[in-house]
């Protein structure tokens, strides 16, 4: 019988014990779907970066093609086309802070006295590079 007891009595001691264990694992659970829900927007917001910088580019080297004028007027119609495509399809950007590390041979900077390199093109206007700039996602959680 003292056996019994002492097993009852220890058995009440470790009664809290389950319920700290499963709040702390619940924690660890909704910190790892907070992390998964979180990395793949941003992994989607990505992709839709990528989707609107080659629309950008195929709509600007459209509009090179159709445009009939000057050299600078071609250029001029890219870099808007390129920038309305953007802005369509993601919102508003702030291309001053853009950097491309491979442009094409000539650039909105260098050819329009514009802000940024991330819109460039060949010379013949027979390709086209846009890089959208980067952009500061929010998170849910």
């Amino acid at each position: 019988m003292l056996m019994k007891t002492r097993r009852t009595r220890l058995s009440s001691d470790e009664g809290g014990a389950a319920l700290v264990l499963f709040t702390l694992t619940l924690v660890v659970l909704f910190g790892f779907m907070a992390l998964a829900v979180d990395s793949g927007y941003a992994f989607a917001e990505k992709r839709n970066s990528q989707n609107t910088a080659d629309v950008a580019a195929v709509g600007a080297a459209v509009q090179a093609i159709q445009n009939p004028g000057t050299d600078a007027q071609i250029a001029a119609e890219i870099v808007a086309e390129a920038q309305r495509l953007v802005s369509e399809n993601i919102g508003t950007v702030d291309w001053s802070a853009c950097t491309d590390a491979e442009p094409l041979a000539l650039t909105w900077a260098s050819e329009l006295s514009g802000a940024s390199n991330c819109i460039s093109w060949s010379e013949g206007f027979r390709r086209v590079r846009v890089r959208v700039p980067n952009r500061t996602l929010d998170t849910f959680f």
